[in-house]
């Protein structure tokens, strides 16, 4: 009983620390995807 606890407890914190990793990317991905569209729409406006 005790390590079934034991083991949701770190299962959670995977699952957790997965959700958190995966939250992280995407948005990292975003602020990427959208620092590139300002970069191409600077080029174009003073090239």
């Amino acid at each position: 009983m005790i390590n079934s606890g034991i083991y949701s407890t770190k299962n959670i914190d995977l699952n957790l620390l997965i959700y958190v990793e995966s939250l992280t990317l995407s948005c990292a991905f975003l602020c990427f995807k959208l620092l590139i569209i300002m970069i191409l729409l600077l080029i174009k406006a003073f090239g």
